[in-house]
């Protein structure tokens, strides 16, 4: 382990473009209708600037942790804010709702770069011989996606009125801008892999483009359960196939199946973060809409509704770390669990004061879970291959908000009314039954975390 560690000084660049990804998948959220409206498009076309936002990072984070790996860390998230920043002013240019997805997709693998790179400087420069990473560390790469999560919607809605929808586009830019002059100033360094010949023969672009085409008949099938094909879940299903067969006789894969199914702990990790995210996205994506639709709330005060989740986060994200993963984990896991059964008892006649500690509930897991499944992954992945493994753990939870969106959509196929808020409860109170017997399982077997 390196004498150096990382100080608060030193993670503020991380940290800052951590907040790009979190916060680009929300504060579009208000400039949606915007830019229907613009381009003359329908809702569901311009849900693809979430979906193709969602599909380039589900893509884009294990290959960003690929080539931390390869070329290092501060390298990648360098170019990973150069992407980002190409994209913003690209974006804001954008003619058409065809060439705004695709700089979507460009916004989508820049941002990618930060998480991976963070973790693999995490584990270098904040971790113990153990591979523990430290609390504080932790917990700030945590609070930083949650307050991003929480911000997100209020600051599209100023930067509509302030600019229009264009200047949701290009805000990324002076954050990008920001984080890549602090670092260059405070990031560690000695960061870039030696006694390795860094060439693009180490990229598994075979691997990339099977997986991406794999993920993205999966994206359709998800996001359209009802009209999805037989032929383009065939295709899904021989994408991955595919995409598993040049894994195993890859020299360097994308991603190592191998690895992954002799390190059947990681795959735990990733199993268990698909259905902690299915349940967050389901209550960030599906709760705002039966506030406004049953409730009657404004846009406003929904996104206060939503103020409570995102402030228990942050406190729970503040203590997970001083526990052990598997007690937090426990924690977090139960919580989602009670928010779910009283998610259930909820109408819409229900006072203010229900709705708000319902979602301060939900706080719990969104905070405990995400710093628990961390540290674990930086106990059992190998060193050499952080940056894919971490980058793995937010496709793990991107899938989640994949199936969290195909769940709304059949669960509100009749409205956001309140048996279809109840009907998504049922499905939630299972998904985090099944997380609690995980945990307590967990729980109960010794271990060395």
């Amino acid at each position: 382990m390196s004498e150096q560690r990382l100080t608060a000084r030193n993670l503020t660049p991380l940290l800052l473009g951590l907040t790009l990804n979190p916060i680009n998948s929300s504060v579009i959220a208000t400039a949606l209708v915007p830019i229907g409206d613009a381009f003359h498009a329908t809702a569901a076309e311009t849900a693809w600037l979430i979906a193709a936002l969602y599909l380039a990072t589900a893509v884009g984070q294990p290959l960003m942790g690929r080539l931390a790996d390869i070329y290092g860390a501060v390298p990648v998230f360098y170019t990973g804010l150069i992407l980002t920043s190409l994209a913003g002013i690209g974006g804001s240019f954008a003619g058409s709702l065809d060439v705004l997805i695709a700089w979507r997709v460009l916004l989508g693998l820049g941002t990618s770069a930060a998480y991976p790179a963070a973790m693999i400087l995490l584990r270098r420069f904040a971790s113990d011989d153990r591979g523990r990473l430290h609390g504080p560390a932790l917990s700030a790469v945590t609070v930083a996606g949650q307050v991003s999560i929480v911000i997100g919607p209020t600051l599209g809605g100023l930067l509509v009125l302030a600019g229009g929808w264009r200047a949701t586009i290009v805000a990324v830019v002076p954050v990008a801008l920001i984080a890549g002059i602090l670092g260059a100033f405070w990031l560690p360094r000695g960061t870039t892999p030696r006694g390795r010949r860094a060439s693009l023969r180490q990229v598994d672009f075979a691997g990339i483009a099977t997986f991406a085409a794999g993920l993205t008949l999966t994206l359709v099938v998800l996001l359209h359960p009802k009209s999805a094909s037989i032929a383009v879940i065939a295709g899904a299903v021989v994408c991955f196939a595919i995409w598993a067969a040049i894994e195993f006789r890859s020299g360097a894969p994308f991603i190592d199946v191998r690895m992954l199914a002799h390190n059947l702990r990681l795959v735990a990790v990733y199993g268990r973060y698909v259905i902690i995210y299915t349940i967050f996205y389901s209550i960030f994506y599906g709760f705002p809409q039966w506030l406004e639709e049953s409730h009657r709330s404004t846009p406003a005060e929904a996104g206060l509704f939503m103020l409570p989740t995102s402030l228990v986060a942050i406190g729970c994200a503040m203590i997970a770390p001083r526990l052990r993963p598997k007690r937090a984990l426990l924690i977090g896991c139960t919580g989602a669990l009670v928010g779910a059964f009283f998610l259930r008892q909820l109408h819409a006649e229900s006072t203010a004061y229900a709705i708000a500690g319902v979602n301060a509930i939900f706080g719990v897991p969104n905070g405990m879970n995400p710093v628990s499944e961390q540290a674990t992954l930086a106990m059992h992945a190998d060193v050499r291959h952080m940056g894919v493994a971490s980058g793995l753990l937010r496709t793990a939870g991107y899938i989640g908000a994949m199936l969290a969106s195909s769940l709304i959509a059949m669960t509100f196929s009749a409205g956001a009314n309140d048996q279809s808020l109840q009907h998504l409860a049922t499905v939630l109170v299972g998904l985090a039954g099944v997380l609690v017997l995980i945990a307590g399982g967990r729980a109960l077997r010794p271990s060395l975390e």
